[in-house]
């Protein structure tokens, strides 16, 4: 039987946690649509996919306790809980590699290689912060509970990711050209944003900036308007989905108004509560 060891990962932040979960979850939706249409085998959303699918089988079961532990922690509302796991100590090497990957995929994200937005600061510095610990503790490290002002001692490349940081979350400087058919409407901090033919490749980064421009402007709440689009397709679906989750990690909020043909990818995608209110 695999020994196993002990590691504690101290004072993480619950809130903090959820939107490092749910950036992740965004980003791995999209490596997800892209995949089945990636014939390489080096290929990133191949290689992410393949890693998670082995930490999973090898360490997957083993991290149930402390994943109950935080999602009791986030029903009563606490700001912090300590954590302990009991895991092989192949699971440091296995969080390095993790923690690579993650930041390779941040460098796609900012190539524009991915329409998902690279980690925002915060989740960045929890995210290398978390998986730094399991990489430090099975050198021998003791556990260095979370700081939010950590500088370096997780992260070995702080200028770099400082500069990722940096670039993902700068505002462009104007609202880009609209499409013909499509059109903007504002009221104050709210905002209309109807689309028009086929949201895929060719559209879906108009529409990512289009709603990054207005969020920071200082749209609080913006309507998508789809019931004239005839054709979603997996990018357009991924700018949705995590132009949502920038919004209302901001405070503000994106609602989309589908059409029918919209409305079933949705559903097929099983976002549709997300993204339809």
């Amino acid at each position: 039987m695999t020994a196993l060891h002990e590691f504690r990962v101290l004072g993480v932040p619950v809130p903090l946690h959820a939107r490092a979960s749910a950036h992740l979850e965004a980003v791995q939706r999209e490596l997800d649509l892209i995949r089945s249409d990636d014939d390489a085998s080096d290929s990133v959303p191949v290689r992410l996919r393949r890693l998670v699918d082995e930490l999973e089988g090898r360490f997957g079961s083993m991290g149930d306790e402390p994943a109950g532990a935080l999602a009791d922690a986030a029903a009563r509302g606490e700001a912090e809980i300590d954590l302990r796991y009991e895991l092989p100590i192949e699971a440091g090497a296995a969080a390095e590699e993790l923690l690579e990957l993650l930041r390779e995929v941040d460098e796609y994200c900012r190539a524009g290689d991915l329409l998902t937005l690279a980690t925002p600061p915060e989740p960045l510095a929890y995210r290398e912060w978390f998986l730094g610990e399991f990489v430090r503790q099975a050198r021998g490290a003791p556990p260095l509970r979370w700081d939010p002002d950590l500088t370096g001692e997780p992260d070995p490349e702080p200028p770099t990711a400082a500069a990722a940081v940096e670039e993902a979350t700068e505002a462009p400087d104007a609202l880009p050209e609209l499409p013909d058919s499509w059109s903007v409407e504002r009221t104050g901090h709210a905002a209309r944003l109807a689309c028009d033919g086929d949201l895929d490749l060719a559209s879906a980064p108009v529409l990512r900036s289009l709603v990054a421009g207005l969020h920071a402007e200082g749209v609080r709440s913006l309507e998508v308007d789809l019931t004239e689009v005839r054709f979603l397709d997996s990018v357009g679906l991924s700018v949705l989905i995590t132009m949502q989750l920038r919004m209302s990690g901001d405070g503000a909020s994106l609602v989309v108004r589908p059409s029918q043909a919209v409305a079933r990818v949705l559903e097929l995608a099983s976002v549709h509560d997300l993204l339809v209110r």
